[in-house]
């Protein structure tokens, strides 16, 4: 607000002592309301964006960029893998149950593998359901503004291995963010602030080629 000593009464002129005064102590006057200062917002850590996006706009290296499609072979790979670890998971279960049941052994220890093979089932289901969505995605190139990174480490401990997930927050012209599932390789090769050229396939981030702007 503006300070106690800018202000003066409109009718005598004389200097208001209190900057919550409603009357001039002097003549009685009503006084105006002290206008508030204008909030400023900080400015962006990534500097003058509108004027970035433009500039990526003129890049002589987009139209080759928006072009290009990434290589999806390790994601494949890594699908493939998943799938069949749980068709041997399966596969051990039912084995078991098997076993189990020719041994003679009491009927509730037969539903131990047989609740681990629906459980493998139903997570191949949605994985297989998963890799449906991905396959039909289409591949879309987008100007974009790495805004964030993170990773997400689960399981882990003495008898098993941990996982990592890794995400990358995207901003596009407008202002418009959303976080996007990654590859560990794309986070080793980006870092905030980095403008460029975003392949996206549903809500994964294949990649992202840096233009320096």
């Amino acid at each position: 607000m503006a300070s106690a000593e800018a202000r003066k009464c409109p009718n005598c002129g004389a200097a208001v002592a209190r900057i919550d005064s409603r009357f001039c102590e002097f003549c009685g006057h009503e006084l105006p309301r002290p206008t508030a200062r204008p909030t400023v917002s900080p400015p962006s850590p990534y500097g003058d964006l509108e004027a970035r996006f433009a500039a990526l706009q003129q890049h002589a290296d987009l139209q080759r960029l928006m072009m290009m499609a990434p290589r999806m072979a390790g994601i494949g790979c890594g699908m493939v893998f998943t799938i069949g670890f749980f068709i041997l998971f399966v596969g051990a279960s039912l084995f078991m149950f098997t076993v189990i049941g020719a041994t003679g052994a009491p009927g509730f220890l037969r539903l131990v593998p047989l609740f681990f093979s629906v459980a493998g089932v139903t997570a191949a289901i949605a994985i297989l359901r998963k890799m449906g969505n991905f396959s039909r995605a289409p591949l879309q190139r987008e100007p974009a503004l790495v805004a964030g990174e993170r990773t997400e480490v689960s399981g882990g401990g003495r008898d098993s291995s941990s996982s990592t997930d890794y995400f990358i927050t995207l901003e596009f012209p407008g202002g418009r963010r959303r976080e996007y599932t990654t590859q560990g390789k794309v986070v080793g090769k980006v870092s905030e602030g980095d403008l460029g050229v975003a392949f996206l396939k549903g809500d994964f981030l294949l990649d992202f080629e840096r233009l320096r702007v």
